[in-house]
């Protein structure tokens, strides 16, 4: 495997956004993440629709319209017929990656409601 730089990162930000970061904060925290010290990923593995359909709590289901990371019109309609008390909202022109620093405002709003 190849050992994780700032470049590395970066590209891989780039590959899911579609662009560079912009915000010199997010560029600098991504950079840094370079360095991190890392352990093993350790991968969930994914529900089974019967215990998704036994989910009684309220959910809120955030995707990004752009996301490459997801495929976003498959995992909102699963989120729909698998978890009754979800509300699914999907952020038009948003990528994965971007939510949090092009779009607090909007973030900050939508987990504001669902908490309230």
């Amino acid at each position: 495997m190849k050992p994780f730089t700032a470049e590395r990162v970066r590209a891989f930000h780039r590959w899911e956004t579609g662009r560079t970061p912009e915000n010199p904060v997010w560029r600098a925290f991504l950079d840094s993440t370079a360095t991190a010290r890392r352990s093993k990923v350790v991968a969930m593995r994914r529900p089974r629709a019967q215990h998704l359909r036994a989910c009684t709590v309220p959910a809120l289901v955030l995707l990004a319209e752009h996301s490459r990371v997801h495929d976003v019109p498959r995992t909102a309609a699963a989120a729909r017929r698998l978890l009754p008390e979800a509300s699914v909202v999907t952020l038009p022109d948003a990528s994965h990656h971007s939510i949090p620093t092009e779009r607090p405002a909007e973030l900050d709003r939508l987990l504001a409601e669902f908490l309230a």
